[in-house]
């Protein structure tokens, strides 16, 4: 069975069969032995596991950064520049706004 998706190359992925039995067929074919079971995974499921797993590698949070400015509190050293501050925050909602833009269009 071909899975046709909008927006990718090629625009049909054939899944590749795991296990070791066919899969049943319609009109009477008999079922795979008990305890055996295929399941039919594209290779964009696979590529988007394999992102899953290097991503959840990656720490939230960046511990040194989060060290730095406990230590600059603490010290009364910490300094607010509010020009970058406002920069990303403008930044941040102009991403946004596109991002709802083009969610809306699809």
């Amino acid at each position: 069975m071909a899975i046709d998706i909008k927006g990718i190359a090629g625009n049909t992925l054939t899944p590749r069969q795991v296990g070791s039995q066919p899969p049943a067929r319609r009109g009477g074919a008999a079922a795979p032995p008990a305890g055996t079971e295929t399941v039919s995974i594209t290779p964009t499921a696979v590529n988007l596991e394999n992102m899953e797993r290097l991503m959840a590698q990656i720490p939230v949070v960046d511990a040194s950064r989060v060290e730095s400015v406990r230590e600059s509190l603490s010290k009364g050293s910490y300094e607010v520049n509010p020009e970058r501050t406002a920069e990303k925050f403008i930044r941040f909602e102009l991403m946004l706004n596109r991002a709802v833009v083009e969610y809306a269009n699809n």
